[in-house]
């Protein structure tokens, strides 16, 4: 047996996510059985959609059960095997949960585990070639169907999807323009934004009426609220809102919806939601475009580091008052891989 810390869902959060809801719990762990691994995990992606999996309502995955470990992709390391796919020392990631250590038959949650190549770090697995990435790759080019030339506007710019976007929309031919907030201009821009607007400093509205004079193609949509209803008032004939993610309603007691949806009709637009999940078939392909990208230095990872289990709560904190850059992420031994 071995010490298994981990985080467990003790009660449904209302509002922001307190030290009541999620619990750290010391308990232990055995040694697999045949057809199992043992992991341990090195770093865990702390994500926007946690929020949701944490919530009783109706969803595309079952909400984390109360009293269990709370669910998180991970990476980590094979310790002991007795599974032929995955020997010790393998690198993996997966459904792994806020964990130092999970036993696994190669799926998890009915999510098969996927190995890491050795030059890729943690960091780059879970976000640009991981979640962050994959969610970016699969949003832009399946929902928003990018062309050259096309306008594309992108939500929290300087978050692990938003940026993600806004470089793969630069290497399809796009005008990409980032919302985020001043201080993080340079990041996006660093990127690959052609322009930023600042939502924080200004009238979102009137500065995407200034920078989109020949409207919207694409607005790929991370935060919901105003910004989204800006982006309505602009979307072309034909525009696409690709519904990723809405922060700033996830916290919210009355979740509000958007006012300018009639926009679609007149511009004959589409607005549609999709899941990381669902494409899980072509996360081979699309994981082996990533790598490329990274490997040639086309596709780049921010990366905001908390370390140690116990600050689980600061790290998904962060996420939620957008208080970090790029992808946020919990160390909690030592990360492994090749250099980003």
């Amino acid at each position: 047996m071995m010490r298994n810390r981990e985080w467990r869902l003790e009660r449904r959060p209302e509002g922001a996510v307190s030290s009541t809801d999620l619990v750290l719990h010391d308990s232990q762990i055995g040694m697999p059985d045949r057809g199992q691994f043992l992991v341990r995990v090195t770093t865990v992606s702390i994500d926007p959609a946690m929020r949701g999996w944490m919530s009783p309502l109706r969803s595309y995955i079952p909400p984390v059960a109360l009293g269990q470990p709370m669910r998180a992709i991970s990476a980590g390391v094979v310790i002991a095997s007795r599974h032929a796919e995955f020997p010790e020392g393998t690198r993996v990631t997966g459904l792994f949960g806020l964990r130092e250590h999970a036993l696994s038959d190669g799926l998890m949650e009915g999510v098969g585990v996927r190995r890491i190549p050795d030059d890729i770090p943690d960091e780059v697995a879970l976000g640009t070639c991981g979640l962050a990435g994959m969610t970016a790759y699969f949003g832009l080019f399946d929902v928003g169907r990018p062309a050259p030339g096309d306008t594309l506007v992108v939500s929290a710019a300087a978050g692990s999807v938003g940026s993600a976007v806004v470089q793969l929309g630069r290497l399809a031919g796009c005008h990409v323009i980032g919302v985020a907030s001043s201080r993080r201009r340079e990041a996006v821009l660093g990127d690959g934004a052609h322009e930023v607007v600042d939502y924080t400093g200004g009238d979102v509205d009137q500065r995407l009426k200034a920078l989109c004079r020949q409207g919207i193609d694409i607005y790929f949509d991370n935060v919901g609220g105003a910004v989204l209803d800006a982006a309505l008032k602009r979307i072309n004939t034909g525009g696409r809102v690709v519904l990723c993610g809405g922060i700033s309603q996830y916290n919210a007691r009355k979740p509000v919806g958007p006012a300018n949806y009639l926009a679609l009709i007149g511009q004959r637009a589409t607005m549609r939601g999709f899941v990381y999940f669902d494409y899980e078939s072509q996360f081979a392909m699309a994981e082996h475009r990533l790598w490329d990208w990274h490997r040639s230095g086309a596709l780049r990872q921010r990366v905001d580091i908390v370390d140690g289990i116990e600050h689980a709560l600061q790290a998904i904190a962060r996420v939620f008052e957008g208080s970090n850059t790029g992808k946020q992420l919990l160390r909690l031994h030592g990360a492994t891989g090749g250099e980003s």
